[in-house]
């Protein structure tokens, strides 16, 4: 467990050194529950839902996107 939750805070740490980068986005299938958990407990908020669709094991469904605004700390 944790995982997943560890490998987005991975990409956080890698994005906010990234001088261009603001935000992160996921879009995850809607019914896909346990991928909506872990994008929530690694800090992304519902940013936008309906109208969006994702590929789910080659079929097109409806989809929620995520967003993880970062944080840019001054040196």
């Amino acid at each position: 467990r944790g995982v997943a939750v560890g490998a987005l805070a991975l990409v956080r740490e890698f994005a906010s050194s990234m001088p261009d980068v603001n935000g992160l986005m996921l879009t995850i299938a809607s019914e896909n529950l346990a991928s909506r958990g872990v994008a929530e407990r690694a800090g992304y908020s519902p940013a936008a839902e309906g109208g969006l669709t994702a590929i789910d094991y080659g079929a097109e469904v409806p989809a929620v996107r995520y967003r993880l605004r970062l944080v840019k700390q001054e040196s």
